[in-house]
């Protein structure tokens, strides 16, 4: 895993900027329940839908919102007949708080910055993921991305569905 997540190399102040840098983007969602979707699967429930993967990237940073559903079990040091399914539901302060466990557990662990997910959601099915901006998993993992260069781009709403 760590090889196919962390070349190139992954860089701590500017994961700590993305995590920043994202929280605050989804700051306004709070608490909101939405049902996280992997990908070609159907909504179950009312609740807003939020379509996965999506991407938020900051220099060698990637922070990605991922179903483990849609992955490999070898992509996450997992035995080959796990599983996950493809819809759950969470908040983005679950999230937000999945990002700071990353980050502290694995980006900040001892040695190298190394990247790492955190599972949330009802059934543990929504993953937070962080890994090195172009790695071989930031290039298996296909989806929206939002991209952070010198200026936050601000893509409210974007990757959203409400059918309430």
């Amino acid at each position: 895993m760590e090889d196919s997540w962390m070349n190139p190399k992954l860089e701590l102040n500017e994961c700590v900027t993305a995590v920043r840098l994202w929280s605050l983007q989804v700051e306004q969602l709070g608490k909101k329940p939405f049902e996280f979707l992997a990908q070609d699967t159907p909504g179950k429930t009312r609740l807003t839908w939020q379509y996965t993967p999506v991407k938020f990237a900051y220099q060698s940073c990637t922070l990605a919102i991922v179903m483990p559903h849609d992955l490999d079990p070898s992509d996450l040091d997992l035995p080959p007949d796990s599983r996950f399914p493809g819809t759950d539901i969470a908040s983005f302060f679950d999230l937000k708080l999945a990002a700071k466990a990353v980050l502290t557990e694995c980006v900040k662990a001892k040695g190298r910055p190394k990247g790492g997910w955190w599972s949330i959601g009802g059934d543990g099915a929504v993953g937070l993921f962080i890994w090195a901006t172009g790695s071989e998993m930031d290039e298996k993992v296909h989806g929206f991305q939002m991209t952070v260069g010198n200026h936050v781009v601000r893509l409210a709403g974007a990757g959203f569905t409400d059918i309430s």
